[in-house]
């Protein structure tokens, strides 16, 4: 039973991680709900297998050591973090049960499918992914769909479809929002957040040649894509995991010089883009994308190779110690810099909020934060504890949102969605999770990969500021979550 479990556990990782993400339907307009009938055919036999092996194992369990047996193994493999997810599961299970829009909050289906039938399914296979052995070469498995994605991401933006899942009758204004396998361009950009500073870290720490051009490859693919697909929210997100990143190094000043170079990746990929927006005509810049990946791609790449070649020639010229110590008040200094600007975003956010300030910031995001604030308001009492439930924040929006060109389907925050969705405890219980997990991470950093997920999970993390959850990228999300448990709790 253990060899079974093992690899349907491995067969799930690698069918979330590598297949779920590349397969897609004839169109674009299809293709989240050609991935939900996929994904739930896959798991119903995958939870049966796994259902099985479990009853076998505790019955097992129970005819061998006896009460006594399974209490000590539950004390032994159960922690805080997982507490704190189990919670979160209770919740949306009464969320689901109690919600005033009855099997719309299992299903998921008034808008992304991130209802709680799937919460509850992706949770089971964070307990079973992390409480078993299943060893997999995780950073080699996930390259092969990234360079995939990268690439189609690459050819759509420049309008060659080589899928050919753009529709006839689609308008330019409908394929821009719609890229690569993934589907809507917000989903790209959160899938996108989570691979591209996990592939930062692995290259940094990497010391084998060939693991070093794998990963600066898909490092270098994944920022000119992200510039040529010309969406903030990477950008966002990818800031935050390479922050992380970067105050890693500053306290282990041997990796430093490395994490400087890849930034000119990032230099010769904005560089590639300037050249392509004026040799290359893309239709997509007549509908005036938001300017900020159009800005970088201009000419601030420039300034930014000045700036690291200046900070490369210190590297090579200063003494180790001196490094050390000038990287040690650096590494404080931008640590208090990014609280400061974190708390003030945090700040200003609400303030905008509260005071119905309409500001066209965020592009706009701040009428729905308000309309989820008002939409609180008028939430029962049980609804206030355990939310509306899951995927179900749309049909509120609708009522007490102001539409101002940003879509009322979504509150365009992670933990705003969850917030409203599953009520004051769940927000409680999902915060705690990540903060208890990530805690664990940077505890172990000194592990091969945990640095590698706390980056990509801290870059998901900054893009779920302003983008809500979605299908693919919530099952996407808990099998990473799990492995990184693992990760930080397995025997150094």
């Amino acid at each position: 039973m253990k060899t079974i479990k093992k690899y349907v556990i491995q067969c799930y990782i690698i069918f979330t991680l590598v297949i779920l993400p590349v397969i897609y339907h004839n169109s674009y307009i299809d293709i989240r709900n050609f991935k939900v009938a996929v994904f739930w055919r896959v798991f119903a036999i995958v939870g049966i297998i796994l259902g099985a092996c479990i009853v076998y194992d505790l019955m097992t369990l129970l005819r061998d050591e006896g009460i006594e047996g399974l209490k000590d193994t539950f004390k032994t493999q159960i922690k805080p973090m997982d507490y704190a997810l189990f919670g979160f599961g209770v919740v949306v299970l009464i969320s689901s049960l109690t919600s005033r829009f009855g099997m719309h909050a299992f299903t998921g289906d008034l808008t992304f499918k991130v209802g709680g039938f799937l919460l509850l399914a992706v949770i089971f296979m964070y307990f079973v992914i992390s409480k078993n052995e299943a060893p997999l070469p995780i950073h080699y498995i996930w390259a092969a769909p990234v360079l995939f994605l990268e690439i189609t991401a690459i050819l759509n933006s420049l309008t060659i479809d080589p899928l050919h899942m753009a529709l006839p009758q689609m308008t330019l204004s409908d394929r821009v929002y719609f890229i690569s396998t993934i589907g809507h361009i917000d989903y790209l950009s959160e899938f996108f957040c989570l691979f591209i500073p996990f592939f930062v870290a692995l290259l940094i720490r990497s010391e084998k040649k060939a693991d070093q051009i794998l990963f600066g490859v898909i490092v270098f693919l994944g920022y000119l894509s992200s510039l040529l697909v010309r969406a903030n929210g990477m950008i966002l997100g990818c800031v935050f995991g390479l922050f992380v990143i970067g105050i890693y190094c500053l306290a282990h000043s041997k990796y430093m010089k490395t994490y400087l170079l890849q930034y000119f990746l990032f230099v010769l990929a904005a560089l590639l883009t300037d050249v392509i927006n004026h040799l290359y005509i893309i239709p997509y810049k007549q509908l005036e994308l938001d300017a900020l990946s159009s800005h970088l791609s201009n000419k601030l790449y420039l300034v930014i190779a000045v700036v690291l070649g200046i900070l490369l020639v210190i590297e090579h010229k200063a003494s180790e110690e001196t490094l050390k110590k000038v990287y040690k008040v650096i590494q404080k200094v931008v640590l208090t810099l990014f609280v400061i600007a974190l708390g003030g975003w945090v700040v200003f956010s609400i303030y905008c909020v509260v005071n119905n300030l309409q500001l066209p910031i965020f592009n706009n995001r701040i009428n729905i934060w308000r309309g989820s604030f008002v939409s609180f308001q008028h939430m029962s009492i049980r609804e206030k504890f355990f939310g509306v439930g899951p995927n179900c924040v749309s049909a509120m929006l609708d009522k007490y949102a102001v539409y101002q060109g940003v879509s009322r389907t979504t509150a365009h925050n992670e933990l705003l969605e969850y917030f409203l969705s599953t009520g004051i405890l769940g927000f409680v219980t999902y915060l705690s999770f990540w903060v208890l997990l990530i805690r664990a991470l940077i505890k172990n950093i000194y592990k091969p990969y945990a640095l590698a997920y706390l980056a990509g999970l801290v870059g998901y993390a900054g893009i779920s500021l302003v983008v809500g959850p979605s299908f693919l990228n919530t099952v996407t999300l808990f099998t990473l979550l799990a492995l990184a448990s693992k990760e930080a709790l397995s025997e150094a």
